[in-house]
């Protein structure tokens, strides 16, 4: 049984950071780097954390700092510090191409920072590379040169937008002051500097990413404004912001300046990150706006434009279009729509009572119209192509493919669209600026629908279609009278993703992609399946539907997300159906247009979607707890599973799926069942009491609900040709799992992890998490599970389990035991069993490193090793205990835990445990050799059946202490590596004994002194 649940809680994250940066205060740098890795380890995902444990790795292990510095600047390349740091690492390393590479991608794209000391690095870094110089520039302008060559300074051209500059050398080689550059600067794009032919590093430099401003506004909840900005390349400066203002009442616009200067209003700061925050009250803003922010260089800042009260002045006339629409006479078709009347503001659950009304007129589909094929862009140079790529060879008779340029910066980009264009490959249209994903949309429909009826693909440019996928696309939007739109299923797609709904998974490309859509495409054979609203990833827009409802709103939803869901709501209502092609998959990318904006933009249109739409996060809800798509995606698992078939024939693991040893041991003997040539196949425990089916290295899963699904199961292990089945747990299942090897046929070993089979504790831990010392009498057992509860997640009694126990030991092949002393249990309790022992691991070699007496402390204080996740089973009251009767008769011993407790507050407190916080298995001796400790204790107060946590300090060469109980103590005698204590020791006494065991015990303090 796992003995902890890790604590990820970012606040204790926080907690360790301040502890670190104390520690530093201090001049403790050993223990701020321990302080630092705990942050890290409790918060993997956070910057600052990975940002500090690098800092604090410098001296000690330049190496693992460098490479988590890359890493750190891969993942968050606005980290201004971490990249900065990464350059010192790499110049300390003499890593001296790599310090220029990373010196050259900074200064071209970031502000100089105003630091001498900064300035000296990069001086150093150009010197060792052999470059002439560098060049940087600042976010006003102003242009610094260094100069590697000493005495006449050689040959100097610093050239704007290709046109040369006149600068004098002697401003330009001051670094402090620079020299301004001209008026016009903030227009232009490059700057290039070349000295005595040679080109400075940090050229060219990007002005206009020098310039960047990036933020995010919203309407607050009293209808004024809030949101947040900051300069990326220069995180110091505050943003100056241009609030512009229009008054649909008036006519009138006005435009103002504000600054995001406040941090206090950033409510979710992220690290490496200097946002500001800005807020503009109700009152400075008419009842009725149209509203811009915008950075210093002219772009609006996401979640801009909005609009205030606008959805409020459309409810009238959105009422009236529907109710015209359901009054139309036989034959009538109604107008086509206009997107200002189109607004919704009634219950978005309204539309499963209209959809049965169903319009006559949407009784049948009409003829085909050609097909449009729109995808905007804006960056992505490389995933536009495999966009493009994908598209060969399946685009209908008269269908052409329209490119929209949404003011795309990224020069690679625009190469690729004008080529293809100049290719005759696309129909390219472009803005001249940015105006958002959906104001892309709306051009592309807009072109569509002024050739005449025309259906319309919508496509992300980061998706790949597979071979034919839009014949099949095209087939179902038109298999019946009433389809409005269709979407595929996808890896990235929220409600239509597979393998799961709303968990994305890595695109998959190439043949990958083509042979699991050929699987959908046979499992799901013509399969549609009525959906909400369509995704827009990849989307079909029937001509008529499109027609009568009229395009995307492009004034509301900023640069984007929930246009698509607005758009189909406002079809739903008017009696349209959307549909997933379940017989097709196509790949997506996902995030690649707004990157870390992505989160901002979904709230705030969610936000927007649910005062548009009342009842959408229901409708929504709804269907995902149905999940009217599971029996496709279930029909494609089926193939997939089957597709990895071993002729040999398979091995099933029956296990929990809580982790532990339990995992562990069961990852192993999957390992070895592969390496004889059979397949594993792996069941846990599924939600709702059902069975989770996978296959270990194989990247496949089955969900089984059970005990509906018992006969689906069985049909799908049987051609897998199970030889035996292995049973390692049975906690979490919703019936007699071993039901169904019986059903199959199949011999069964069943393995022994703990004692579930006959205590529904299943440690035998009673009051006060002591051990119960196994009582004779069924009442005993009875009456302490009437008190402390179940731990087994079925309502079976002890009696009942026993006897269940009793007739799966009697029908099983062997019952295999890791310990002698475990088999010896097991035995008492089920006297016909005669387990055979099979230790999990060679305590030979396992504990060839250990010495055979503890060593005499290396620091001040004995230094105690406890390994693992620490509950009440491993021992968290008795090590609680032990810390606090050092600290109170000030004992010169401490503890610290390689892994995370079920407390780790309550332990740091007693200021003699130090928790690392949880740590990956292929680090686990890296991590216990860092703890530098002089002694290993395993505190387990259950009789562990085998303990990998002993295995791990004896692999570090610790000499180990551990409770006379269960298989720790049985390995410990058996190969003279540790400390065998009495079980029930008062903690004062178990002190005492493994100071005593180090040599290191010296007269102490009484207690009460």
């Amino acid at each position: 049984m796992a003995g902890a649940q890790p604590d990820l809680n970012p606040s204790a994250a926080s907690a360790a950071i301040n502890k670190g940066c104390e520690a530093l205060v201090a001049g403790e740098t050993s223990l701020a780097r321990a302080w630092f890795e705990r942050a890290a380890r409790l918060s993997p995902d956070d910057a600052t954390a990975g940002f500090l444990r690098a800092s604090a790795q410098m001296e000690t292990d330049p190496i693992q700092a460098m490479a988590a510095l890359r890493k750190l600047c891969a993942d968050q390349p606005a980290f201004v510090d971490a990249r900065v740091l990464l350059l010192i690492c790499a110049t300390r390393l003499q890593e001296v191409e790599l310090a220029r590479a990373e010196l050259d991608r900074f200064l071209s794209s970031n502000a100089l920072p105003p630091t001498d000391p900064f300035a000296r690095l990069a001086d150093l870094i150009a010197v060792r590379s052999g470059a002439s110089g560098w060049m940087a520039l600042d976010h006003q302008g102003r242009l610094a040169v260094s100069l590697c060559a000493t005495g006449r300074p050689p040959p100097l051209q610093i050239t704007l937008d290709g046109r040369r500059l006149r600068l004098p050398a002697r401003a330009l080689v001051a670094k402090e002051a620079g020299h301004a550059l001209p008026q016009d600067w903030r227009t232009a794009r490059l700057i290039d500097g070349v000295c005595d032919g040679q080109r400075l590093i940090g050229s060219p430099i990007d002005i206009q990413a020098i310039l960047r401003i990036e933020g995010f506004v919203g309407v607050s909840p009293d209808w004024g404004l809030e949101g947040w900005a900051w300069h990326p390349a220069a995180p110091d400066q505050p943003a100056q912001l241009q609030l512009c203002v229009h008054d649909p009442a008036t006519g009138e616009t006005t435009t103002r300046l504000i600054a995001a200067d406040d941090d206090s209003l950033v409510l979710e700061p992220q690290p490496g990150l200097r946002r500001r925050g800005f807020r503009v009250p109700p009152a400075d803003l008419p009842a009725f706006a149209d509203i811009h922010v915008r950075g210093a260089d002219g772009r609006d800042l996401a979640g801009s434009p909005l609009t205030i009260g606008r959805e409020l002045r459309a409810s009238r006339r959105a009422a009236a279009r529907i109710a015209h629409v359901y009054t139309l006479r036989p034959g009538e078709r109604p107008a086509a729509g206009d997107d200002a009347d189109s607004w919704r503001v009634l219950d978005a659950t309204l539309l499963a009572p209209v959809s049965r009304l169903r319009r006559a007129d949407l009784a049948t589909a009409p003829k085909r119209a050609p097909l449009d094929i729109v995808i905007p862009v804006f960056r992505g140079a490389g995933d536009f192509a495999a966009c493009l790529a994908s598209l060969h060879g399946q685009v209908p008779r008269g269908g052409r493919i329209v490119v929209v340029d949404d003011g795309s910066e990224d020069a690679e980009l625009c190469a690729a669209v004008d080529a293809a264009a100049a290719a005759g490959r696309i129909t390219l249209l472009r803005h001249a600026a940015n105006q958002g994903f959906p104001a892309a949309v709306r051009t592309g429909l807009r072109h569509a629908m002024a050739q005449g009826p025309r259906d319309v693909l919508l496509l992300n440019a980061d998706t790949m279609l597979p071979p034919r996928a839009i014949a099949r696309i095209l087939r179902a939007g038109y298999a019946a009278g009433d389809t409005g739109s269709v979407t595929p299923m996808t890896n990235d797609g929220t409600i239509v993703s597979y393998p799961a709904p709303d968990h994305p998974v890595p695109a998959p490309a190439g043949a990958a992609l083509q042979a699991l859509d050929a699987m959908f495409a046979a499992a799901n054979r013509h399969v549609t399946v009525e959906i909400p609203t369509a995704v827009g990833f990849c989307m079909l827009l029937r001509h008529d539907c499109l027609l009568e409802v009229g395009g995307f709103r492009d004034d509301v939803f900023a640069q984007g997300y929930g246009e698509e869901n607005d758009w189909c709501l406002r079809a739903g209502h008017l009696g349209w159906r959307h549909v997933a092609a379940a017989d097709v998959f196509v790949a997506h990318t996902g995030g690649t247009s707004f990157g870390a904006l992505k989160s901002h933009l979904i709230a705030r249109n969610l936000t927007l979607l649910n005062r548009l739409h009342p009842g959408y996060e229901r409708l929504i809800a709804d269907f995902r707890a149905a999940d009217p798509l599971r029996p496709a995606r279930h029909a494609v698992d089926l193939r997939r599973f089957a597709a990895g078939r071993c002729a040999q024939g398979s091995v099933l693991l029956i296990s929990h799926d809580m982790g532990g040893g339990v995992a562990r041991h069961v990852a192993q003997r999957a390992a070895e069942i592969r390496a004889v040539g059979l397949r594993p196949i792996l069941l846990r425990p599924g939600e709702g009491g059902g069975c989770r089916v996978a296959v270990p290295q194989e990247d496949t899963e089955m969900v089984f609900r059970l005990p509906e699904a018992f006969e689906g199961l069985v049909a799908a292990l049987r051609p897998e040709r199970p030889l035996h089945a292995e049973m390692h747990h049975f906690i979490g299942y919703g019936l007699d799992i071993i039901s169904l090897a019986e059903r199959l046929g199949l011999p069964v070993d069943l393995y022994v992890h703990d004692y579930a089979a006959w205590c529904p504790r299943v440690t035998m831990l009673s009051d006060g998490d002591r051990y119960c010392g196994e009582p004779a009498d069924l009442q005993t057992c009875i009456d302490c599970v009437g008190r402390l509860g179940s731990r087994l997640q079925d309502p079976i009694d002890v009696a009942a389990l026993r006897r269940r126990s009793a007739g799966w030991i009697a029908g099983a092949r062997q019952v295999v035991a890791p310990s002698r002393d475990t088999a010896a249990r097991f035995a008492r309790h089920f006297p016909g069993a005669a387990p055979r022992v099979a230790a999990w691991e060679n305590d030979v070699a396992a504990a060839a490193k250990a010495p055979r007496r503890a060593p005499q402390p290396t620091g001040a204080r004995l230094r105690v090793l406890v390994p693992g996740a620490i509950g009440p089973d491993k021992g968290f009251a008795v090590l609680r205990a032990c810390a606090a009767d050092a600290a109170a008769r000030d004992l010169p011993l401490e503890f610290v835990v390689a892994g995370f407790t079920m407390d780790d507050a309550a332990l740091l407190e007693t200021g003699r445990v130090f928790v690392t916080g949880r740590f990956e298995e292929a680090e686990a001796a890296s991590l216990v050799a860092a703890q530098r400790a002089d002694l290993g204790f395993v505190p387990s107060v259950w009789p562990e059946t085998w303990c990998y946590a002993l295995t791990l300090l004896w692999q570090a060469g610790l000499f180990a202490a551990a409770f006379d109980l269960g298989a720790p103590a049985e390995r410990i005698r058996a190969t003279g590596a540790g400390l065998v204590l009495p079980l029930g020791l008062p903690p004062p006494r178990v002190n005492d004994l493994l100071l005593a065991a180090a040599g290191s015990a010296r007269p102490v303090r009484s207690r009460t002194n």
